[in-house]
């Protein structure tokens, strides 16, 4: 098998290499299931054999996609040996080979992003590390005066490499008497190898009188990734309920500790404390949540950040019960301040945040974040989904770690105008950093008008 390096840089404009060894442990999975990004989807399914001239060797999940085959090893007849009387030993197991499959020329179409047909038997041998993305891309209209409408919507399964499979289609738009009206499918959850994944159904409406986007969330559904078939399903839509510690029996909502199960409230930053006036970023042990902590109410006063006094601060149960908690280190010019979204735990001491970077003058309600980050109790390291895009102003970046991999989604619209998400995953102990899910390309435009492409992903379990 040919080195990862080499293959994908023979593939499209793959990023980098692989995430080899990517096995997320249980606890290390509890709470990231069901990681919903709301934004829009796909069409009907198309599933096929893929038989186009060959001109890639793709490695992939343990899968081999080859560029070139041979014919069979010629058959040979072994000489017949003396028999022996001694026993032989049992001959062990032979390694059942990788599968084969042979791509063709990747298909470009308008809006998307590079991708291949889904090939038979694909979808069984996924693993962890492996995900699902919707793609709904949507541009300006002719004259940049308006957001245009989504036409397609489609499920991509993403290798950890980041190469693309079309798994379902969709068709969107509909009309009707009061406006324009259609339904997307954003992903809530999939086992990987599984055939079908569980999906809500999300109606959008654009009302003719006012021009507005109504939106109106739906039930799940389930959705055959192989016939693209979506059909009612039991269970409760997705809600924002808070995050889960990676022990899985206790849930950061806003603000607020719960045990899982009875709902008894641990403790609460609301408002106040004995700390200064502190909000959550995400868990910091299985058993204490970090925060900002400032001197007043950033939000309701114009006073810059930095006047208050910024820092960072750990809090047990206990402490988060009395408001006291421990000072983990301020924070001074230049540094970067975690935002209160978009973060997540990656282990013990370690989380991963967006965060912006504390400027004199600057009121906490214009930060924008400047990138994301990798913080420790000592240390703030800039990951490289932060500059993945350089012709591209992203500022908003929803970070999720599974496992020792940090997958995030870039987007701009915190100052400036709309701009599609980036779905990038970066691994934490070899630093390769791979683009799985890319905007929609600019295609010769002299003026980039695409304002939508990814609308939801999750990665299977």
């Amino acid at each position: 098998m040919r080195d990862l390096t080499d293959v994908m840089a023979d593939s499209l404009d793959a990023r980098a290499t692989s995430l080899d060894g990517l096995r997320p442990g249980e606890s290390e999975v509890a709470g990231l299931t069901a990681r919903v990004r709301r934004r829009r989807v796909v069409r009907h399914t198309v599933e096929a054999a893929v038989t186009l001239p060959v001109v890639a060797a793709i490695a992939i999940g343990g899968w081999m996609l080859m560029g070139d085959r041979t014919g069979p090893p010629p058959v040979t007849t072994p000489t017949p040996s003396p028999t022996s009387t001694e026993p032989s030993p049992s001959p062990l197991p032979e390694e059942t080979p990788a599968p084969e499959i042979v791509l063709g020329d990747p298909i470009t179409e308008p809006g998307l992003p590079p991708y291949y047909p889904m090939p038979l038997g694909l979808l069984d041998q996924t693993g962890p590390g492996w995900g699902l993305g919707t793609y709904a891309p949507r541009a300006f209209d002719v004259d940049f005066s308006r957001w245009g409408l989504p036409e397609t919507e489609v499920v991509f399964l993403v290798s950890p490499e980041g190469v693309r499979f079309e798994a379902a289609r969709f068709d969107l738009a509909t009309v009707d008497g009061t406006g324009t009206t259609w339904t997307e499918h954003e992903l809530v959850s999939w086992q990987a190898g599984a055939r079908t994944a569980v999906v809500q159904a999300v109606v959008y409406t654009v009302v003719t009188s006012s021009g507005t986007e109504d939106v109106e969330p739906g039930g799940l559904m389930t959705l055959d990734l192989l016939t693209g078939v979506v059909a009612p399903t039991v269970g409760d839509p997705p809600s924002d309920l808070g995050v889960l510690n990676l022990r899985g029996d206790l849930r950061l909502g806003t603000g607020a500790v719960t045990e899982v199960g009875t709902g008894t409230v641990l403790g609460s930053l609301d408002g106040e404390t004995a700390s200064g006036w502190c909000e959550p970023v995400a868990w910091w042990t299985a058993d204490s949540i970090l925060a900002t902590c400032v001197d007043d109410d950033a939000y309701n006063l114009d006073i810059p950040h930095l006047e208050l006094n910024p820092r960072l601060v750990t809090f047990d149960m206990a402490q988060l019960a009395s408001g006291e908690g421990v000072i983990l280190r301020p924070f001074a010019e230049g540094e970067q301040l975690p935002m209160l979204w978009g973060s997540d735990q990656v282990s013990d001491g370690v989380v991963v945040v967006q965060a912006t970077t504390l400027t004199p003058g600057v009121l906490a309600a214009a930060d924008c974040p400047s990138g994301v980050y990798l913080l420790t109790g000592e240390t703030t390291e800039r990951l490289p989904a932060s500059d993945s895009h350089p012709d591209v102003e992203l500022n908003i970046f929803e970070a999720d770690a599974i496992g020792r991999t940090v997958y995030v989604e870039s987007t701009g619209g915190c100052s400036g105008g709309a701009r599609p998400s980036i779905l990038t995953s970066y691994d934490l102990d070899d630093a390769t950093f791979i683009e799985l899910i890319g905007p929609p390309p600019r295609d010769g435009q002299a003026e980039y008008r695409w304002i939508q492409g990814l609308t939801s992903y999750v990665v299977g379990e």
